[in-house]
Parts: structure tokens; sequence; C-alpha cells
């Protein structure tokens, strides 16, 4: 692999290399092959998480691809890749069709992105320009064409696959694009309204927590990052979220209190971390003399844990990490910062909410069509209900006639009877009484009043009118008469309401 010892290449799973949307391609992490040993699968995911270990040395450097294995054994995708790292004059030969694109030059240019060096590509088929602008573009790079068939030198715009984006309407996701490809963080910006207020809260919860006599550190007003950064990257992720908040309102979405940004009703956030490292605590010079006066039997050890005095502190190394989302996460390296990979973010931000529309919209539509189908069934209840009322009421009312008729009948037979004739006062009586019950008449017996033809015969009894009643001050007075009066009285109207 290597002529000289300590030059190597050493791989790993995880981006895809080649063409693009394939993904049986090569990944790899450069390392010193003399201290490096073949790692499982525990190992790497710690690798990915805190880095490389005490020894070990990463080089961000790219290389002419050489070997390719598969990682889990005869089966499964190639996913490691071995290259020769000394940058000399290489001569591929092979035939039409051998695959020197697929498995030497792609993977060459993949790893000279990654490790963030420059590049000179000679694309006689203007294939690779097709495969590869979008990466370069959104890894921070200035991608220039010369094209001396034309005899011009102009900046390569932006060309991204298909699948970035793809659902986004033709017109949206062409302003999203050359509106990645233009922003950039200006230092002398004003800050979003919503920053502004971030930073005041960071100000207003140091200076409580200075003047607080204990330490708290689970303030329910605590700011984000304020534990998680240092005050140099407090700033720079202060000036990121700044390009990226206005840079989203100028495209249509908004910025919530929780800052995270709003693109078309999905929520996307960012989260900041900054990596730290172990530094030796050394003991200071009091306590030194302090244990040397007070606690001579004692040793270092057991007198750092009697004072709870730890060995190493976490010291914060200046590295910022952003992640977008919840998967897609982007870091500072010795050669590149995140402020350099604003149009990747913002693209990546837009993909993670394109997903959550694609994800949130069938349900959206299926609640949709659950409401619709409930709605018409409630207005068919509805129906159905204020049909059966009117019947009801109908048959109530026919009910009613049917008495009036027989009332009236009787009074007639009453009438005609020489044997008992009736009463003119007790005919008027009964005729009243029959006007009472008759629907299609109007009468208020002043008695009785109004009778409710439509009301069931329960409801509209003779009984119910039997039924004693009780004069209470609500019901014969006003609230505003009643407060009046416990004014006048000088007590509270419940006062009143309990002597009366």
């Amino acid at each position: 692999i290597a002529d000289e010892p300590g030059e190597g290449f050493v791989p790993y799973t995880g981006k895809d290399y080649g063409r693009s949307n394939d993904n049986e391609k090569y990944s790899y992490r450069l390392a010193d092959l003399d201290s490096v040993k073949e790692m499982n699968e525990e190992e790497e995911s710690e690798y990915k998480a805190t880095g490389p270990k005490e020894g070990r040395k990463i080089y961000n450097e790219s290389g002419l691809p050489v070997i390719a294995e598969r990682r889990f054994g005869l089966f499964g995708p190639f996913n490691r890749m071995y290259v020769y790292p000394n940058h000399e004059h290489s001569i591929i030969f092979g035939g039409s069709g051998s695959s020197k694109t697929e498995t030497l030059v792609c993977p060459l240019i993949n790893s000279i992105i990654d490790a963030g060096e420059n590049a000179v590509i000679h694309d006689c088929k203007l294939e690779l320009i097709q495969y590869f602008a979008d990466k370069i573009k959104r890894n921070g790079y200035n991608l220039i064409v010369l094209n001396y068939a034309k005899e011009d030198k102009r900046t390569y715009s932006f060309v991204f696959d298909d699948s970035v984006l793809s659902n986004m309407e033709t017109d949206n996701r062409k302003r999203v694009l050359e509106t990645a490809e233009k922003i950039r963080i200006d230092p002398k910006a004003e800050l979003h309204p919503r920053l502004i207020e971030y930073k005041e809260s960071i100000n207003r919860y140091r200076k409580k927590i200075s003047e607080s006599y204990y330490y708290v550190s689970h303030y329910s007003d605590k700011p984000k990052y304020v534990d998680d950064l240092s005050d140099e990257c407090i700033e720079r992720a202060i000036l990121i979220m700044n390009a990226l908040f206005k840079t989203v309102e100028d495209l249509g979405g908004t910025v919530n209190e929780k800052l995270d940004s709003v693109i078309h009703s999905d929520t996307v956030t960012l989260k900041f971390r900054e990596t730290t490292k172990k530094v030796k605590r050394d003991l200071t010079t009091e306590e030194k003399k302090r244990m040397k006066k007070d606690y001579s039997h004692l040793d270092e050890a057991s007198f750092r844990r009697y004072f709870g005095i730890r060995k190493y502190e976490e010291e914060y190394t200046g590295k910022l990490w952003i992640t977008i989302g919840h998967d897609n996460r982007l870091f500072d390296t010795d050669k590149r910062k995140i402020e350099d990979r604003l149009g990747e973010i913002l693209i990546l931000m837009y993909e993670k909410a394109q997903k959550k529309m694609e994800r949130r919209l069938p349900i959206e539509k299926m609640r949709q069509r659950i409401a619709d189908a409930q709605k018409k069934l409630d207005e068919e209840l509805e129906l159905r209900i204020n049909e059966v009322n009117k019947t009801k009421r109908l048959l109530n009312q026919a009910e009613d006639y049917a008495i009036a008729c027989r009332i009236r009948e009787y009074i007639a037979a009453r009438e005609r009877n020489s044997d008992r004739p009736a009463n003119q006062e007790w005919i008027k009586w009964a005729k009243e009484k029959a006007d009472w019950y008759d629907p299609s008449i109007v009468y208020e017996d002043p008695v009785f009043g109004k009778r409710r033809h439509g009301s069931d015969s329960e409801q509209k009894s003779l009984d119910q009118y039997m039924k004693r009643e009780i004069a209470t001050l609500d019901n014969q007075f006003s609230t505003e008469e009643i407060i009046e009066t416990a004014k006048k009285l000088n007590i509270y109207p419940h006062m009143l309401k309990y002597k009366l």
C-alpha cells in the first residue's frame, strides 16, 4: 500500500463513493498504518462519536484508490478502500468500458473533496462535472470551468442531481438552489430579532447565575447551548443561525421562539455542539499547601476524593458540530469550517422539511377524509334528528287537535241533549279549553297560558301545572338589582341571598 512506514490508508463504512445514487461504493479513513489495527463495529461507532484515540493520527489526505474490499465478508457492498497517498505522477491504462472512471476517478475525486484539497480535473466527456458539481459547491469550493473549445472562462453554476429536492415545485427548487449558492455570513449584518432575544436571555441567565448564592443548573429559562458551547462558538453559532434564518424568511419560511425554522408548515431544528477534550487538572498552590498542612496523612488521590476535586476536566476544543434534524451532521475540520458550508446546510434543511412534508401530507389527507366523512355523517344524523323531532311535534299536535275535536263534539252533544241542558257559562269555558287544545288556533288560556302543542304528552300533561313553584331571589330580581341592594346594605351579594 505505501512505500514508506506511516503512509497509507485504513477505510471505514460511511459516505458513498463513486457516482451519484450508487450505494455500493467506498468510504475511508486516513490513518497511520504503524498504529492502526483492525476495528470492530464498537470501535468504529466510538470513533464516529469521539474521534481518534491517542496514538492514532488521522491525516486529511486523498490518494489513488488501490484496493477495495467488502466489510462483511463475501457478501454486501464494497465499502472499504485502501489508497496510495503519495502525490506522484501516475498513468492508468485500461480499455474502453474497463471502469476506470467508476473504480478510480470517482473515488479519487470524492477523497479529494472530503480531505478539503484542491484539484484540477480534465473532464473531456463533461460527465464528471455532472456527477460532482453539486457536492463540490455544497462543500464550499469555488468551481471554475475552463472550456477552451468555447474560448471562455466562467464560474460554473449549481448543477444538482435530480434527486435533490426532487418533489419540490420547479420554481421553488430553482430559487432555493440559487439562494444556497449565494448564502454567506456577514459579521456586520443586523441580527435577527429572535437572536437578539436569545443573546439577551443569555445575559440574563448569566447574571442570575452570578447573583445566586447556590449554583442552580436546572433553571427553566436556561437558554439553548449556554452550557454546551464556549463563548466563541456561541458567537459563531449566532452568526450561522442569523444567515440561515434570514435566508429561510426570504424564501417564505419563519423562525419560532425555540430558534427552529418553519419551512412550509414543517419544523426543522438545528442543534450545535462543541467537541471537548480531557485535560489533566493539577492541584492549585493553595490546595497543595492545605493538603500538606492539614491533611498530610492523605495522599493526593484520597485528598481529591475527599474534596471532590476531579483529576481531569473537560476543555472546549473550538470545533463546532451542527445537526440538521436528527441525523444530518456537519462539523469543523482542520481545513474547513461550518461557515463555509452554509449552502449545504440550507439544502439539508429543505430536504429535511421536504421529507417531513412527504410524511405529513398523506396522514393529513387521511385525517381530512375521515373528518369529511364524519361531517357528512353528522349532517345526516342532524337531518334525521330534525326530521324525527318534526314528526314527533306533528304527532303531538295531532293528538291535541284530536282532543280539541272530542271536546267540541262533547259540547255539541250537551247542547243537543234537552234532558240535560248545558249552562251557557260552562259552554263558554269548555269552548275556551277546546281552543286551548287546538294547535290551529293561537289561544292563551288565562290560567294555563299558551299550550306547547309540539311537546310530548308527559311534558304538557295537566299534572305539570299542579307542581308548586318557589319564589326565589334569582327568579324575581335581576343581577343588577341584587348587586345594588347588596351595596346599600354594605354586604356581599351571596350574603344577601343567604339572608333572604
